[in-house]
């Protein structure tokens, strides 16, 4: 099946893992590595010469007709643990109407720019200390993507009785382009090997030394 939209989506694709460590891991001293694969295994699309495949979408909703951006989300598996799933842990394909406003998706902001770019805004989402607020992360183009690296300590107090956590989130964002050709597979519960594309990513490191 395929479907070309009158209007051009923003197609962004997100990779996304976190770990969540204890007090005994002391922040960044025994925090283990982490390096992104060249593939993971993924359920949502990918894009090959201007076109937007799905393993499993409905093209032919009218909210994904008249929507704006088209936001994939892969977690890698890694990050699929019993303690990670306070914010869901699943695979998504997300529709989003602008109305020519800021869009929202997850910790993130998108805005479009120009023809040919958009802008990531962090949007003031926290997950304990230190408290960050709202501002401009980058200006995304074609095939420079984004990996941003952030962390926070939950909050509790002493006297709660509860073990203090540190969470670590690291993603890697690509803007894919503004397209309006999109198909489904012809096996629609196909998953496929997808490439990350880490040779021209752009790195924004905001880990603090969390104690």
């Amino acid at each position: 099946m395929e479907t070309i939209t009158k209007k051009e989506k923003a197609v962004v694709q997100i990779y996304k893992t976190r770990f969540v460590l204890t007090k005994a891991d002391r922040g960044f001293q025994n925090r283990p590595k982490f390096e992104w694969p060249n593939f993971i295994q993924s359920s949502t699309g990918f894009v090959a010469d201007r076109r937007l495949s799905f393993a499993n979408y409905n093209i032919e909703n009218s909210n994904f007709i008249e929507s704006d951006y088209v936001i994939l989300l892969d977690y890698h598996p890694i990050a699929k643990y019993l303690e990670n799933t306070f914010m869901g842990d699943q695979d998504q394909i997300v529709s989003k109407y602008s109305n020519g406003k800021k869009v929202k998706f997850d910790i993130f902001q998108f805005e479009k720019v120009n023809e040919s770019s958009i802008k990531i805004i962090y949007d003031g989402t926290n997950f304990g200390v230190p408290k960050r607020f709202p501002f401009d992360l980058s200006i995304l183009k074609v095939g420079i993507p984004l990996r941003l690296k952030m962390n926070w300590k939950s909050d509790y107090s002493f006297s709660s009785g509860m073990e203090r956590k540190f969470y670590e989130y690291d993603y890697i964002i690509e803007f894919m382009g503004f397209l309006n050709l999109f198909s489904n597979f012809q096996n629609k519960d196909q998953s496929f090997n997808k490439p990350i594309e880490l040779n021209h990513c752009k790195e924004i490191d905001l880990r603090k030394i969390l104690i």
